[in-house]
This record gives structure tokens, sequence and C-alpha cells, in this order.
């Protein structure tokens, strides 16, 4: 009987291990998910006003 126990435990910790391991590449996914969420939002904020194009050609020295 402790013998199986054993190896209970044993498989439940090792479960633990995977679960964790998954948790944390969806955790990594999901930031670089929301990294390239915010990217392309402020690219069309930036692409479909015409305030911020001009703003933006200022500071690159395209017009004065």
């Amino acid at each position: 009987m402790k013998l199986v126990e054993t190896e209970l435990r044993k498989e439940i910790d090792l479960l633990r291990e995977e679960m964790h391991k998954e948790i944390d590449l969806v955790r990594k996914d999901m930031k670089i998910m929301e990294l390239r969420i915010i990217a392309i939002l402020i690219i069309a904020m930036l692409l479909l006003n015409q305030n911020s194009l001009e703003f933006l050609a200022k500071l690159l020295g395209i017009i004065r």
C-alpha cells in the first residue's frame, strides 16, 4: 500500500511540474500577443490620424 502511495505522489508531482511549465508557456505567449496587439493599435492610430502623421514627420525631420 505504501508503494502505491509513493508512486502516486511521484506521478502527482510530475504532473504539477508539467502543468507549471505549460502555464508559464501560455503566460509568455499571452505577453507576446499583448505586445503585438498594442503595436498594431499604435500603428493604426498613427496611420489614421493626420495630426500624428505630421507630428511624426516633424520628429523624424522630414518636414519643418
